[in-house]
């Protein structure tokens, strides 16, 4: 084999290592931007989402408060829950359930089915209330189909009145009104598919309860942990969209075998001309 054509093989050679290298950092540094960007996504929404959260339920913490001060009197529950409400107008209602037993709703219109509830018979739900009095601590249960109609959460919050469990305040919140709060579907916008779990009190496993079902298996998953009363939740997001494709990497590997061969064709000709040609 003559010199030029070694010359011009080892240039071909060098001339796909570098294209390679370049398709393979083009394609880092873009998963890379999406990767720093999707950790930026799902940090703003779940501490928006957390934020809402908490902001929402303190009106059960308000309520049960004002019922323990006044030693268990209702009377004048529709009049503090009238501008309880007004104040977080995206809790859906206020309730209070002395002995478990639901007595008391704000506003009442629409919910007329749920008066007379009795929390400890129902399976759905007596096992966060009862985790509400053992712990003391305001817990949210749910979500969960509410006997009126709907998907929603309800946040407890267990009164003690002279150190003996009178019944619970309580927020509830639809789900739907929630996510709207936070504007999290415009996730789906971004280019992103998310979905909300948790760890179901009953049964011990993983709850979709919002969003996306299934991820696909291929794409990074990013998540975050959602501090709820007495819980926690799991916030999931994906990239939906496309990353470099693996048929545009091919077309890139293609052209790039190509032009390393046009180009160590070129160099082999250069050195095959004669030397007074080249000169000139």
């Amino acid at each position: 084999m003559n010199k030029e054509k070694i010359i011009s093989i080892i240039a071909t050679l060098l001339f796909l290592s570098l294209g390679f290298l370049l398709i393979k950092n083009n394609n880092y540094f873009y998963e890379e931007n999406i990767n720093r960007l999707s950790n930026e996504v799902i940090d703003s929404n779940y501490l928006a989402l957390e934020t809402s959260i908490s902001k929402m339920t303190s009106s059960a913490i308000i309520l049960g408060k004002h019922i323990e001060i006044l030693k268990g009197e209702t009377s004048n529950f529709k009049e503090f829950s009238k501008t309880l409400h007004k104040q977080f107008n995206n809790v859906t209602n206020l309730q209070l359930a002395k002995d478990g037993i639901v007595s008391h709703i704000y506003p009442l219109r629409g919910h007329e089915k749920a008066l007379g509830h009795d929390i400890f018979k129902d399976d759905e739900r007596k096992k966060e209330a009862f985790l509400a009095i053992n712990s003391r601590k305001l817990t949210l249960a749910g979500p969960f189909k509410l006997v009126q109609g709907g998907v929603a959460i309800i946040a407890r919050k267990p009164i003690y009145i002279e150190n003996k469990f009178w019944g619970f305040a309580s927020s509830l919140i639809m789900v739907d009104d929630l996510m709207n709060n936070v504007d999290l579907n415009n996730l789906y916008n971004q280019g992103y598919m998310f979905r909300l779990r948790r760890v179901h009190p009953d049964t011990n496993k993983i709850d979709i309860f919002y969003g996306e079902k299934q991820l696909q298996e291929n794409k990074p998953i990013f998540t975050r942990t959602i501090v709820v009363p007495n819980g926690k939740w799991y916030f999931d997001i994906q990239y939906s969209s496309s990353y470099i494709s693996e048929n545009l990497i091919l077309l890139y590997s293609i052209i790039n075998i190509i032009i390393s061969i046009l180009l160590g064709i070129f160099i082999y000709l250069l050195l095959k001309k004669p030397k007074e040609y080249i000169e000139v």
